[in-house]
């Protein structure tokens, strides 16, 4: 190479983007516009005009980022904090609500309920003076009464004594109409009676020395309002879960013995089948003669075979055989009833007895129902009925840890309607309520009970030396006009 040619190498102009591409910028970096000089003096201008990446430049958006991230975390935390105060006054308001509603429930529940009587004037077990059959009588759907097995037992000792299957007495003392002596509750266990008692204000239980502090103040519910909160719980589990019948299951079903014994040849079944609302009831109905045989009837212990059955059989025979007027025996006999059921519900195995047996009692239930149920999987449906079952034995033994006598009477159908021990379902015999409710009050021997959703729970204290006889729960029937064979043509009357 020539000096002229090295020269002017030395000093020519060099472009770092000759082609006018787009000049990439890196960072902060700049572009390389200093003049192209071979040697020493290009390395200074490079490090001078391009200088070194300002890595300041590449934290600042994680900084950024980093702070909104921060922003919006204590934004939601706030949110949060907010939002548990507002649940805190929601749960303080739902409770007020309940605490209320509860109070009003126990202030109806003590309230005379249609159809109760007033005062005492006769005797609906027992049949009146000209002979006729009395308004209500024993009709026991299910086993052979322990009685009657007693009587054969007594007949092959050759001992003639055959007491009723039930016992058959009038008043002595005509009393006005009062709620029956409240019941203890059951002696306190491991756990909360929470099917049957008004919900204690737990977190005030350690400020008085496991003193139960009730919600409002209110005592645990009375019997006559623990009876209709129990039937009506099982009215409302058969809506959820009963079926409608088509009319080759209703040909069907109106030949099972129950309906048949329950309607005693007085009422078209079938046509009580294909009304929706009627059928639920009957359905009701059959659930409640099956609870009352094993968890709440005289004789429920002995059904359901509890170890201690013969026991508590033997005190139903042992009032069975007393005189009418023999209130001091009936008394002592009352005594051992509570002090017998007090010692079997304080058995450490008595809660496990009970849900077990519940348990089976609800199963044999369930199946003999299935024709009415509604098709499917439903997996509450067993459990809110077996819990029903487990509420119908403590029911059982509550009415029974008391000094009186319960009887527990189901209305026969076909007999004529008292309303001193009964209260009519039928509300639209003449189109409405209110007219029907005028008509049939007006004069009752008109009608019929065509069939009882619940029996007659009527309590008897002998601790004054007398009987004083009252109801607790007036049986829920359903009425027609007599002589109207279908309850489709009561209407048409």
């Amino acid at each position: 190479m020539s000096l002229k040619s090295s020269s002017a190498l030395k000093t020519m102009k060099f472009s770092s983007n000759g082609h006018q591409l787009p000049q990439p910028v890196i960072g902060r970096q700049l572009p390389n516009t200093a003049d192209f000089v071979n040697g020493k003096d290009t390395q200074d201008n490079n490090y001078t005009h391009v200088g070194f990446w300002d890595r300041t430049f590449a934290i600042e958006p994680l900084n950024n980022e980093n702070a909104q991230l921060q922003k919006k975390i204590s934004m939601a935390e706030k949110e949060l904090l907010e939002a548990v105060e507002v649940n805190k006054q929601l749960c303080i308001l739902i409770s007020n609500l309940q605490s209320q509603l509860d109070f009003e429930r126990n202030k109806t529940a003590g309230r005379e309920v249609s159809g109760c009587p007033a005062s005492v004037y006769e005797d609906p077990f027992v049949g009146a003076g000209d002979g006729n059959a009395g308004n209500l009588r024993y009709s026991p759907p299910g086993p052979v009464s322990p009685v009657a097995v007693h009587n054969s037992r007594v007949g092959r000792n050759s001992r003639a004594h055959h007491p009723p299957s039930a016992v058959s007495y009038t008043p002595t003392t005509q009393q006005a109409s009062r709620d029956p002596p409240k019941m203890g509750a059951t002696p306190a266990s491991g756990r909360r009676h929470k099917r049957t008692e008004t919900p204690e204000q737990l977190f005030l239980k350690p400020y008085t020395k496991g003193v139960p502090i009730y919600t409002m103040g209110i005592d645990p519910q009375n019997t006559r309002g623990l009876l209709h909160d129990f039937f009506e719980d099982i009215r409302k589990w058969v809506g959820r879960y009963a079926n409608d019948l088509d009319d080759s299951t209703v040909a069907e079903v109106s030949k099972l013995p129950d309906l048949v014994d329950m309607f005693a040849q007085k009422t078209d079944i079938q046509h009580m089948l294909a009304d929706k609302e009627m059928c639920q009831d009957v359905v009701a109905a059959m659930i409640n003669r099956h609870m009352v045989i094993y968890a709440i009837g005289e004789n429920f212990v002995y059904n359901s075979k509890h170890s201690a059955g013969d026991k508590c059989n033997q005190l139903f025979l042992d009032f069975a055989h007393l005189a009418e007027e023999e209130y001091a025996l009936k008394h002592q006999v009352c005594l051992k009833q509570r002090a017998l059921y007090t010692k079997l519900t304080t058995d450490p195995l008595y809660h496990d007895w009970r849900t077990a047996v519940a348990e089976d009692r609800c199963k044999v239930l369930l199946s003999k129902m299935a024709v009415f149920m509604k098709p499917g999987v439903y997996p509450e449906r067993e459990h809110v009925l077996s819990e029903l079952y487990v509420k119908g034995y403590r029911i059982g033994f509550r009415l029974r840890m008391d000094a009186v006598k319960w009887q527990i009477m189901w209305p026969v159908a076909g007999v004529e309607v008292n309303f001193k021990w009964m209260v009519n379902q039928t509300r639209n015999l003449y189109g409405d309520p209110a007219t029907t409710y005028q008509k049939v009050t007006q004069d009752p021997t008109k009608y019929f009970v065509r069939f009882a959703v619940t029996p007659t729970f009527t309590c008897s204290d002998f601790s004054s030396g007398v009987e004083e006889k009252t109801v607790a729960h007036s049986a829920l029937v359903h009425v027609g006009r007599r002589g109207v064979f279908s309850h489709h043509e009561d209407r048409k009357v």
